[in-house]
């Protein structure tokens, strides 16, 4: 299960952009700005710019109709919580490795801790409910768009 560690208004709420035409969104998914100007979900390699706040669906013309903005929490500042995959229990080697993500399907998305990727995801610790479960995952975005080294 993916969700916030914190409350996601309490750093604000992203600069309002398009949600791109029939994307799903819901909350804790991260999100990213694409080349055509419209937030959409990220994929493995995808810089991240924030998680959407709430669930909502665009309409197959919402950016030339509707042009609704999903809610979006900036990635910077949020720790955020991802499974592992479902093969895969974090361990404390994991501790300050990068990460990618694995799933990339709204409300559904997962951490893949045992392939060295882009580094999406800084893994900052496990089991954040402590009842054992150790392939549930405490994240930091490592990649974040909005930064100038993203452009490189």
């Amino acid at each position: 299960m993916q969700y916030f560690l914190k409350d996601p208004m309490g750093l604000g709420v992203e600069y309002p952009i398009i949600g791109k035409n029939s994307v799903v969104f819901a909350p804790g998914d991260p999100v990213y700005i694409d080349s055509d100007g419209f937030i959409d979900l990220c994929d493995a390699a995808t810089l991240v710019f924030g998680y959407a706040i709430d669930d909502v669906t665009m309409d197959s013309d919402n950016s030339t109709v509707a042009k609704v903005c999903p809610k979006i929490a900036p990635a910077l500042g949020h720790i955020m919580s991802y499974p592992n995959l479902s093969d895969h229990d974090f361990v404390q080697t994991d501790i300050g490795a990068y990460a990618d993500f694995s799933t990339v399907t709204t409300n559904a998305f997962d951490i893949n801790s045992t392939t060295a990727g882009h580094g999406q995801m800084a893994i900052l610790g496990f089991d954040p409910d402590n009842d054992s479960t150790d392939d549930q995952g405490v994240v930091r975005a490592a990649e974040l768009q909005q930064f100038a080294y993203a452009q490189q």
